[in-house]
């Protein structure tokens, strides 16, 4: 399946479940939508010679009303980059994409996707020690895991040369299961009023 078929499918379960319906859970924290996919290329010029490389992309959309905040992060360039999964992905290596109200999709989940794809071309021309295009690599891609709701704390940092960010120059600093930020953050009981508590309630 070539990688933009799988942004597709992104963006359509992220529209149909997703979209409009995360909340705000704290200050700089917001519940999100997290899709992994591990992308594969792959070059063959003949019987004898096969090259493959992999990636490890992680999209993260979350945002009220109608427009969508985009995230992601690649990794799988070496060995000691290797984070298929959320819960060993180092923060720096989210960037921002995009925050739209249509433009998502192609400016965010697709230009992930699409960059991920010119790592491996480069990744495989590198093997084969000749010049490749898109036409000569054969993608594919797995899901590796069930997409996760999330809860995202942004951090502001400063801006750093040759990476994305946002007009705030926000960066992610943590990525949390949901079940796991709710369990360190239990619900705060209401505040009684202060009319019942000085009348008791009458």
């Amino acid at each position: 399946m070539p990688a933009v078929n799988a942004g597709d499918i992104i963006c359509s379960l992220f529209q149909a479940h997703d979209k409009g319906r995360l909340s705000h859970l704290a200050d700089n924290t917001q519940e999100a939508r997290v899709f992994s996919l591990k992308l594969h290329g792959s070059h063959s010029p003949g019987e004898d010679n096969y090259y493959e490389a992999d990636r490890f992309v992680h999209v993260a959309l979350f945002g009220g009303g109608n427009y969508v905040n985009v995230w992601g992060a690649i990794s799988g360039q070496s060995r000691d980059d290797w984070h298929p999964t959320l819960h060993d992905l180092p923060a720096d290596k989210w960037h921002y994409y995009a925050s739209h109200d249509s433009a998502w999709r192609q400016d965010g989940v697709e230009n992930i996707l699409r960059q991920a794809e010119q790592e491996l071309i480069a990744d495989l021309a590198e093997q084969s020690g000749k010049e490749l295009f898109h036409k000569d690599v054969h993608f594919s891609n797995h899901m590796e895991v069930e997409p996760e709701k999330v809860a995202i704390t942004l951090e502001h940092r400063p801006h750093q040369e040759g990476r994305q960010t946002n007009h705030n120059n926000e960066g992610i600093a943590e990525v949390t299961t949901l079940y796991a930020w709710q369990r360190d953050h239990p619900p705060q009981p209401e505040q009684e009023n202060e009319q019942d508590r000085d009348t008791g309630g009458r």
